[in-house]
């Protein structure tokens, strides 16, 4: 009977990690086109526990380089290399990156842009996040906001002719807030610990 009731508790206690999704595999330094196969609908991989997923990136007049994971001051993330010559006739040099991220919880973004003159980046968010933003130049930005477990991203990055960039940086923090419905159920288990045990002090004594 003790050793039921120990099971039964341990039960109880393991439960709500049952129902948590396996994380994706460890993101590592690869082309573009490893991160955005079949659209990116099949790819998806972790930084320490920020997951990107469903990725694209359209160019003009940019040459892709590679996607390598960053890591710094707490911040967990991607980093898109590339080479925007300063073009010389009209137009722009333009990529677009798109992807999902989920983390639990995530409660800010760190974003950089690696270009020279008036290169700009813009940052929208969707559904959720932080307020869109755009950057100018060389320049970085981080930006809080209510913890959140997913939101898609949309980064534009252009150009103007005689400009020219080499990387953006999207990272993310999370936060240690418990999964719901975790802590009452792993409550409910040492409770039930707890009362076995006393009951089995008690046969003892008696």
């Amino acid at each position: 009977m003790r050793r039921l009731g120990i099971a039964t508790a341990a039960a109880l206690i393991t439960t709500p990690l049952t129902g948590v999704a396996a994380m994706a595999s460890s993101c590592a330094a690869g082309s573009v086109s490893s991160y955005t196969m079949s659209g990116g609908a099949n790819f998806d991989c972790s930084v320490d526990g920020v997951t990107f997923s469903q990725m694209s990136v359209s160019p003009t007049n940019v040459t892709l380089t590679n996607i390598v994971p960053y890591i710094a001051n707490g911040e967990y993330g991607l980093q898109l290399n590339y080479s925007a010559p300063a073009v010389s006739t009209a137009g722009t040099a333009d990529v677009d990156w798109t992807f999902t991220v989920t983390g639990s919880l995530l409660d800010d973004i760190y974003a950089s842009l690696d270009a020279s003159g008036g290169g700009t980046l813009t940052e929208n968010f969707n559904p959720n996040g932080p307020a869109n933003f755009t950057l100018t130049g060389n320049t970085s930005t981080t930006e809080t906001f209510s913890p959140i477990s997913s939101t898609t991203v949309n980064k534009d990055q252009a150009d103007p002719i005689g400009q020219g960039a080499s990387s953006i940086v999207d990272a993310f923090s999370v936060t240690t807030t418990p999964l719901p419905g975790t802590l009452p159920l792993f409550a409910g288990g040492l409770a039930t610990l707890w009362g076995f045990r006393r009951k089995r002090s008690k046969q003892v004594a008696g």
